[in-house]
C-alpha cells in the first residue's frame, strides 16, 4: 500500500474503531475506500494542473481523469451508503 493510501486508511480506521468493533472484513472495505479516496484526490490534482479539457486526436475532449475521478467517487459513495 502506498504511504498516502495507508495514511487515509489509518485515519478512517481510527475513526471507525472509536465507534466500536472493527472486523477483518471492515478493514478490507476501509482499504478499498482509502484507495478510491486517494484515486479521486490524485485525479483532482491532475485536473487542476492540466485542466478538464485536453487535446485528442480528433480535437478537444474531456480529460480522462474526469472519468476515473467520477468512478472512484461513485465507489466510495456506494460503500458509505451501505
Amino acid at each position: 500500500m502506498n504511504p498516502e493510501i495507508e495514511s487515509i486508511y489509518n485515519q478512517i480506521l481510527k475513526q471507525v474503531e472509536q465507534l466500536g468493533i472493527v472486523r477483518d472484513t471492515d478493514k478490507l472495505i476501509i482499504e478499498r475506500l482509502a484507495f478510491n479516496i486517494h484515486t479521486a484526490k490524485d485525479c483532482e490534482k491532475k485536473l487542476l494542473q492540466e485542466g478538464f479539457i485536453v487535446e485528442g486526436l480528433h480535437g478537444k475532449k474531456e480529460h480522462p481523469a474526469v472519468t476515473v475521478k467520477n468512478k472512484s467517487e461513485a465507489k466510495f459513495v456506494k460503500v458509505l451508503s451501505c
